[in-house]
């Protein structure tokens, strides 16, 4: 969980920087925030996952018992920014409104799913 909460502090500091935030990193950091805390939430449930970048298919390997209340649309729109930044194309990087809102997402996906950690582990 250290290194989602480095992904979420970097993002954290970028958005501070206002019209120069790297909107395409805050979005790409937000991702990864989020994959990283799902995962840790499964590992603590004995969940086996297979590699993936697929928050929509992660969030769906949360027991319904762990009671993760997180939207499967955030994690749709936060799933492009993990791949398709990395590979040229026809992709256009996120403007500063995806940019925040990928960031708002994070924030509100990473409260939830710390709630449902021990607290033991989320002291770095």
């Amino acid at each position: 969980m250290v290194r989602a909460e480095e992904d979420f502090d970097v993002a954290t500091n970028e958005m501070a920087r206002g019209d120069k935030a790297p909107f395409a990193t805050i979005a790409f950091l937000s991702q990864q925030c989020i994959e990283k805390y799902l995962k840790a939430l499964l590992v603590l449930h004995a969940v086996e996952f297979e590699k993936t970048h697929d928050l929509e298919i992660l969030l769906g390997m949360v027991p319904p018992s762990v009671g993760l209340k997180l939207a499967v649309v955030d994690m749709v729109t936060l799933g492009p920014y993990a791949i398709e930044g990395r590979y040229p194309g026809s992709w256009d990087p996120p403007t500063r409104q995806e940019g925040e809102a990928a960031y708002g997402i994070a924030r509100k996906s990473r409260e939830a799913i710390r709630l449902l950690l021990p607290q033991t582990a989320l002291i770095s």
